[in-house]
């Protein structure tokens, strides 16, 4: 069953402002570890802001689809995009997701996230199977 649906949109300028400004706070802020070092894999300047942009909007979209926005148990450190071995992003949270959830035993998280010229947007789709005499 869904349980959650998140979609958010960042514009590239944005990013490319911030990343000029000062790239390492944005990363202690925005990155876990696991994403700082595969944001340092990026040669492209390109594709840099594009990576932001999208892992940005990911973990926005993580957040609403959870329902709480950036709360208590959800902030950008809790959130953890990482390609797998053919390039698709996931999503992890990196807490225990019975705090947020706790009426359900499993917890999946969808993601995608595309890009334009001008922008970066992710969708996140949450499912859940819920604790039931019925199932």
């Amino acid at each position: 069953m869904i349980i959650g649906i998140g979609f958010d949109l960042i514009d590239l300028d944005r990013i490319k402002n911030l990343l000029e400004r000062n790239n390492s706070d944005l990363k202690k802020l925005f990155f876990t570890d696991n994403e700082g070092k595969q944001f340092e894999k990026l040669k492209n300047e390109k594709r840099k802001i594009e990576w932001v942009a999208g892992r940005i909007a990911a973990k926005e979209s993580f957040a609403k689809a959870v329902g709480t926005g950036f709360a208590k148990n959800v902030g950008f450190q809790d959130i953890e995009i990482i390609s797998n071995s053919l390039g698709k992003p996931e999503v992890k949270y990196l807490k225990s997701i019975e705090m947020i959830f706790p009426e359900y035993q499993q917890v999946d998280f969808l993601l995608t996230i595309t890009h334009s010229q001008q922008s970066a947007g992710a969708v996140v789709v949450i499912q859940g199977l819920p604790f039931s005499k019925f199932f």
